[in-house]
């Protein structure tokens, strides 16, 4: 069974709709579950240069990256974005690197019309650290609330499920990302790694979405039957 097969199955997350007259907070109150609300951030500075060209992101991201260390992750082509560990457990597939967010951009903008690309991936950064000026014109309103606001930033990879924080809203500002969500109830059947020794923090599934082994993980069968995903497009955001 491919990842095809597998997304075929598996029900979309519901999607709200938001009234102009309404907050985000309006929205996710109303629900206890996923949701995705399309074209939520469609009026941030950097989704209106994404639905230019991704020459107009990258200039738009160098305006406001500051020159502090950050941390970036490479993997070789061979690994086709999968961000995970080597086949035998014992390290990472990718190498982790001190270096500064104007690099990581430039690498970006480097390869980014490689037919097969290494992965390039700065994770969940905190913009008032990378970017400290970037909320100004890329933010929600949310009244009463201070959210800690994160970056994510890397070319075409795809991690292993795990878990977020809870009250979470993702907004894709450029390029396209699918989530795959599971309840929780479903943990028994993600085949969960080691806990001390992890790709980003989190324990993750070990289960390769793109190429499943049915045979070593059974029982992930069941949890795709209780999936939902979504693909998000520039602007939109999904709630978790």
């Amino acid at each position: 069974m491919t990842s095809t097969d597998i997304l075929a199955g598996m029900a979309p997350i519901i999607e709200r709709k938001m009234a102009p007259a309404q907050q985000p907070l309006d929205v996710v109150a109303a629900t206890d579950e996923p949701c995705v609300i399309r074209g939520l951030a469609s009026r941030w500075g950097l989704v209106q240069k994404a639905n230019i060209s991704n020459s107009a992101v990258f200039d738009y991201l160098r305006g406001f990256a500051a020159d502090v260390p950050v941390y970036a992750s490479r993997g070789a082509p061979a690994n086709e974005g999968r961000v995970f560990y080597s086949d035998d457990l014992a390290a990472m597939n990718f190498e982790q690197v001190e270096t500064r967010m104007t690099a990581v951009i430039d690498d970006l903008e480097q390869h980014e019309h490689d037919a097969h690309p290494p992965t390039i991936y700065m994770g969940s950064t905190e913009t008032e650290y990378c970017m400290p000026d970037f909320t100004t014109d890329n933010h929600l309103e949310l009244p009463d609330i201070r959210p800690t606001v994160r970056i994510w930033l890397g070319n075409r990879h795809r991690v292993a499920a795990h878990y977020d924080v809870l009250e979470n809203i993702a907004v894709v500002v450029a390029g396209r990302r699918r989530f795959i969500l599971f309840p929780p109830e479903q943990i028994a059947n993600l085949y969960v790694g080691p806990i001390d020794f992890t790709p980003a923090g989190q324990p993750v599934s070990m289960v390769d979405f793109e190429r499943p082994n049915f045979e070593r993980f059974p029982r992930f069968a069941e949890a795709v039957k209780h999936a939902r995903t979504a693909v998000l497009e520039p602007g939109d955001a999904v709630y978790i």
